[in-house]
């Protein structure tokens, strides 16, 4: 049984279109700002069954011009940041002592199951780093930082919107219903950078 993941071979196959816009099956993109790019990219989606961002084929384009592992390596260095993010957050809360943080990150780094995701090569770590991002961000009160990564981990993958609700319940812990400037803002940072993605993918 190969070990390579076949979302794998799918998102290579991606890259490989955006890059070799001219071999076939493969057909340069057809948008408006593709035409203005000084290099022409082709179109992910001439690839059969590439059903994710643009942005992640655009990403792993070095899976051809450097190493076909590139994406694996990208992937397990998201895997090794998760469990820094989260080492950090529970020291940060002070709530654990320094043993129940170190094992919370070894349960992470040394859990078989996440690392065989990320070194078969799904981009599930990537994702999953964006959203423990966002949570640290927010637990320090970085609020516009965190609606970046929370708008960039809605575009890479939509179900992380789900959390939305849960971050907008914990920005007004305690000051009753409604919203105030600073959700208004949070939301109006993610939703920025989640709508102005997908229409810059969109155009190309």
């Amino acid at each position: 049984m190969k070990y390579t993941d076949i979302d794998y071979v799918v998102f290579t196959d991606a890259a490989r279109c955006v890059v070799s816009a001219t071999s076939p099956p493969c057909l340069p993109a057809s948008g408006a700002l593709a035409h203005l790019l000084p290099t022409q990219l082709g179109d992910p989606y001439a690839r059969p069954t590439y059903r994710y961002t643009p942005l992640l084929a655009l990403i792993l384009t070095p899976n051809l011009t450097l190493h076909p592992a590139f994406g694996k390596l990208l992937f397990s260095l998201a895997d090794l940041l998760v469990a820094l993010l989260l080492h950090r957050h529970l020291r940060r809360r002070g709530t654990a002592p320094a043993s129940a943080t170190t094992l919370v990150s070894a349960v992470w780094l040394l859990n078989p199951i996440i690392a065989n995701i990320s070194t078969r090569g799904s981009a599930e770590s990537v994702l999953g780093m964006l959203v423990v991002g966002c949570l640290s961000l927010a637990e320090r009160g970085r609020w516009d930082g965190a609606g970046v990564l929370f708008g960039l981990a809605v575009h890479f993958k939509i179900y992380p919107v789900i959390y939305g609700s849960s971050i907008l319940a914990c920005m007004r812990r305690g000051k009753g219903w409604g919203l105030g400037w600073r959700e208004v803002r949070f939301g109006l940072v993610s939703g920025g950078v989640f709508v102005g993605l997908n229409a810059a993918m969109y155009a190309m």
